[in-house]
Parts: structure tokens; C-alpha cells; sequence
């Protein structure tokens, strides 16, 4: 996996992360615990602010360095309530930045939260992906391949990426990918998420066209459910303060 260099105003915004934030190079000998790696197991379709320092602006990085893709998941500091209200189920601003046509896209609804529970008995809660940059490539898809998505990664393109328990204790999570959600009724199970960020069903497709895949799949007759894109996911759960500076901040790259 090819090494990018964060783009120069995301360095200032990773700044903003809390001290849970996960380095692209941790090693799982740096986790806090030895809790072993969790699999996400891919869903079936059932249904305090405190001031902000100011941060010196930061050289922008050369643009052959940069990932010729990113994504932003800015989302809350908290779970959705999932009350069963329609509209409440994705809680993020997810923006596309192109660095090769120098294009900007979004924002998008989506979520970094997986579902409040997998059934109602409340056991089976899944973990999630940890706030910070993570790679990602689309070679594996979703769900078997039958099904677009994008593959979060670590330096060394497997499948393996730092996250939390139901508990919020440091672990491993599996076979992460970006997809589509389930539904937007508020319910314990609507992103459709094991661990695994979601977009809007509604907004899905017009998110994926914007990468590339173009490889198709073992079905007859084929879907093109994979590809070459690559890049940096990055996932931010902060307070309504932060998350508003942090989308200004995007708004602000290819004006």
C-alpha cells in the first residue's frame, strides 16, 4: 500500500482529534490491550465544548504525495438515540475530495456508529472503526463481492484496522468497509452496520459513482461491484463545535 502524506489542511485538522485517535502506522503491539481481533460480520438486511486553541496554518502537502482520494466522515460525539424517528439514523457529513481533478463532493448523510444493537435482546452488539485516518481500496467490495464498497485497510492493504468494543475498549476490527446503509427509519438496526461506516440508501449510488469500479464480479450476468480506487477515510466524532469548524475547513479545498 502506497504511503500518502496527509493533505496540508488535514494535518491542522487532525489536530483536532482526541487523544483516542488512531496513527495510519499504529502497530496492534501499541494497543492498550491484548483484546483479540474482532470480525465484523456483514449485516442481513433486517430491518462539554471546550474552547478551540487556535492552530497556526500548515504548508499544504506536494501534490504528488497526496492520496488521489479522501474521504470525510464528520459525525457526532455520541451514538444515535435510535427512538425509532424517521431521519435520525445518519448523523454524519461525508465529503469526497479528489485530489487528482481537484473536485470537491458532498456533503452526504452517512454514520460511523454500527447499529445500537444486532437484535432486540440487546446481546450481539457490534464494535466500530476508530476516529482518525484510515487507507482504504476497493478490491474486496461488499458482501461478497456482490455488492459495491470500499475496503478500510491497514499500511499493508489487509483488511485489519483499529477500533473499539461495544465497551469502547481498544480492539481490532476485520473486514470493515464503507456501504450502503439499511434504512432511515430511527430503528436499532437501520445503518445496517456491524462496525462498518454506512451512507444513506437514498445517497449510496451517488456516492460510489464517484470511484472507480470497474472489475466485474463472478455473478451472470456480472455486476462491477469492485475496482482501483484508493485513498484515506477519515473518521471524526466530535463535538457541534468542532464538527463545524471542521466542515468550514473542507468547504474551504476546491472552491
Amino acid at each position: 500500500m502506497k504511503h500518502y502524506r496527509l493533505h496540508g489542511i488535514l494535518l491542522m485538522l487532525a489536530l483536532l482529534l482526541q487523544s483516542s485517535c488512531k496513527s495510519l502506522d499504529r502497530t496492534p503491539q501499541e494497543q492498550e490491550d491484548n483484546t483479540p481481533p474482532v470480525e465484523v460480520i456483514e449485516p442481513t438486511e433486517d430491518d462539554s465544548s471546550e474552547e478551540l486553541t487556535p492552530i497556526d496554518p500548515v504548508e499544504p502537502a506536494p501534490e504528488e504525495l497526496l492520496p488521489p482520494i479522501e474521504v470525510f466522515f464528520i459525525d457526532q460525539e455520541n451514538l444515535p438515540d435510535d427512538a425509532g424517528i424517521a431521519g435520525t439514523s445518519y448523523t454524519a457529513l461525508v465529503y469526497v475530495l479528489d485530489n487528482t481533478n481537484k473536485r470537491r463532493y458532498g456533503p452526504f448523510n452517512g454514520s460511523t456508529y454500527p447499529n445500537s444493537q444486532e437484535n432486540p435482546s440487546g446481546s450481539d452488539r457490534p464494535n466500530r472503526v476508530s476516529e482518525g485516518p484510515h487507507y482504504f481500496n476497493n478490491l474486496s467490495g461488499h458482501k461478497g463481492q456482490t455488492k459495491q464498497g470500499l475496503n478500510l485497510v491497514n499500511t499493508d492493504a489487509v483488511r485489519i484496522v483499529p477500533g473499539y468494543s461495544w465497551s469502547l475498549q481498544n480492539t481490532e476490527v476485520q473486514y470493515a468497509n464503507v456501504h450502503t446503509g439499511f434504512s432511515d427509519k430511527g430503528n436499532y438496526n437501520s445503518r445496517g452496520s456491524q462496525g462498518c461506516p454506512t451512507i444513506h440508501p437514498d445517497q449510496v449510488d451517488d456516492f460510489m459513482a464517484l470511484f472507480d469500479f470497474s472489475i466485474p464480479n463472478w455473478e451472470d450476468p456480472p455486476k462491477y461491484t469492485t475496482g482501483n480506487s484508493e485513498g484515506i477515510v477519515y473518521i471524526f466524532r466530535e463535538n457541534e463545535e468542532t464538527r463545524n469548524q471542521l466542515i468550514n475547513e473542507i468547504e474551504t479545498l476546491y472552491e
